[in-house]
């Protein structure tokens, strides 16, 4: 900013909101977006009401990343100006930016009533929905968008992250290709073919594309992430680790809170350090493995976890205190992310930590001692996994399928899954010998100690069937064609779980063909 703009701020003698609102703007044009901030909120001061100065006021708060600030500043200037397009455009952005998805869908459809044809408002709408779960509402929005627009190389990039998702892959492919006609250096879209070249099992071929997309933006976070679960599914650990950690730069992790300084993986046996979740139950159990590493190169450990966790994770022998409370963590001196440790620790094929078992059943969680008077082997089943979880719909099977699995006589089945619904439970009881003792169950050491009394546990890809393995408990896992990097590829055994065996579905093969498969193994 030039002298004499110093000179005005310092001054503040401006005798209108008008002459502070143009100096704003003209700060924004020379990129000095923090004075232009203040002359906004001056002209606020000599006018409340003034709609010019909360709508660029709000600007300056979204390129400073302030969007909580921002949503406010637009919200404000509606109130003044009712129908100002522009301001529930950017009211809808801010909305997008906090995760708002309700409230920007509304700010977006009441904006496209002022301009339908507007496409960069449908393009933002269709993002709405696609993060709000309407996947054929996003897919119609942008079919529309590149229908009407095929300009706008955005509207094919969406287009086909919705078919993908929708495991439409050959219609993605050819979307993401349809946005580098328009935009040949568009890293986004490398990305996106590399990502349905994962899903296709051409793992060779996604490799090359998120290449040549961090070619075009080295700093491209998507790509590195997705270049990691190709890297960690074909067992490229070493690399696999260090391009996981991109994943606190991607808009699916949220930064954790935690202000200790980062562990680099090094001795330090006089201090105290905090480990902490990051994820799903499952991913947790998985890594929670690694507390006796930490604690041979550290003083104490400390575990933060959720509720559900904790007194399952109490059991660890090699932790000095678990909490799932900030207000009850002692102090600590460096931190990790749990799902950090693997890379941390330098874990290769050859040397993953699968001494089981690691976790084991507390003496006062509940224990259904019914299970002693049931006939025949005793077999837990868990069928649904998160349904928030992005391959929930490829790793997730109908009750009506699982049930195929109770006619086999001289089984009593145990229900794992903690939600069961009514209708599950009608399907799955009709031969009279599938059992419920879930209720009452409270958390994962209930959950342990219910495991402990079976003999196999058949389920798919869940944190029970972690559990099952962190507590050395015979389990089968039924893996989705597209399966998470954890399982690897074409092996039906873990290294991370000595006593899982993996059964997997194959290529054009049916749920209920690869349950037939497990009742056969079952019967033998």
């Amino acid at each position: 900013m030039n002298s004499i703009s110093h000179q005005v701020l310092r001054d503040r003698q401006m005798a209108s909101a008008q002459q502070w609102i143009q100096h704003g703007l003209l700060l924004q044009q020379q990129g000095a977006w923090q004075e232009a901030r203040e002359c906004f909120i001056q002209a606020l001061r000599l006018q409340p009401l003034c709609f010019d100065a909360h709508f660029h006021l709000g600007n300056c708060w979204m390129n400073g990343g302030r969007f909580t600030e921002a949503y406010d500043c637009y919200r404000k200037a509606l109130k003044i100006r009712r129908t100002s397009l522009e301001a529930l455009a950017n009211l809808g952005s801010a909305a997008l930016k906090l995760g708002r998805w309700p409230e920007a869908r509304d700010h977006f459809t009441h904006a496209l009533r002022l301009a339908p044809g507007e496409p960069l408002l449908r393009i933002n709408l269709g993002t709405v929905m696609h993060h709000l779960g309407h996947m054929d509402a996003a897919l119609e929005i942008y079919q529309q968008c590149v229908a009407t627009t095929p300009e706008i190389p955005d509207a094919w990039l969406n287009l086909g992250h919705v078919l993908h998702e929708l495991d439409r892959f050959t219609e993605a492919e050819s979307a993401y290709q349809e946005a580098l006609k328009r935009k040949a250096d568009y890293p986004e879209a490398l990305t996106g073919l590399g990502i349905v070249a994962h899903k296709r099992g051409e793992f060779a071929m996604a490799l090359q594309w998120f290449a040549a997309a961090l070619k075009h933006n080295p700093q491209l976070a998507q790509a590195h992430y997705n270049k990691s679960l190709t890297l960690l599914v074909t067992g490229a650990y070493a690399e696999g680790w260090r391009e996981y950690e991109w994943r606190w730069q991607t808009e699916r992790f949220a930064p954790h809170s935690f202000t200790q300084a980062p562990w680099d993986g090094t001795a330090i046996h006089d201090k105290t350090i905090l480990l902490h979740t990051e994820q799903g139950f499952g991913d947790a159990i998985q890594m929670i493995r690694y507390v006796s590493m930490a604690r041979e190169r550290m003083g104490k450990v400390v575990v933060f976890c959720p509720p559900d966790l904790e007194r399952l994770f109490q059991t660890i022998p090699h932790v000095d205190h678990v909490a799932s409370r900030t207000d009850l963590l002692p102090p600590c001196d460096c931190q990790a992310p749990l799902m950090s440790l693997p890379g941390l620790l330098g874990t290769t094929l050859d040397c993953i930590p699968n001494l089981v078992p690691y976790l084991f059943v507390r003496s006062d969680a509940l224990c259904a001692t019914r299970l002693e008077t049931l006939p025949g082997i005793k077999v837990g089943l868990v069928w649904r996994g998160n349904p928030q979880h992005a391959n929930d719909h490829n790793r997730s099977i109908d009750a009506g399928i699982m049930a195929h699995l109770c006619r086999i006589e001289g089984v009593s089945f145990i229900n794992l899954q903690k939600d069961i619904r009514a209708d599950e439970k009608i399907i799955l009881t009709q031969k009279g010998n599938f059992y419920d003792f879930m209720e009452g169950v409270t958390d994962f050491a209930d959950t342990a100690a219910l495991l402990n009394q079976l003999d196999l546990v058949i389920g798919v890809d869940t944190s029970v069937v972690h559990l099952a393995g962190a507590l050395a408990k015979p389990g089968w896992v039924m893996l989705p064609e597209n399966n998470d990097w954890r399982w690897l590829r074409d092996r039906e055994d873990s290294p991370w779980y000595p006593t899982l065996r993996l059964i997997r579905r194959q290529k054009g093969e049916e749920w209920s063909e690869v349950l037939a498969r497990v009742g056969v193994l079952l019967q033998e």
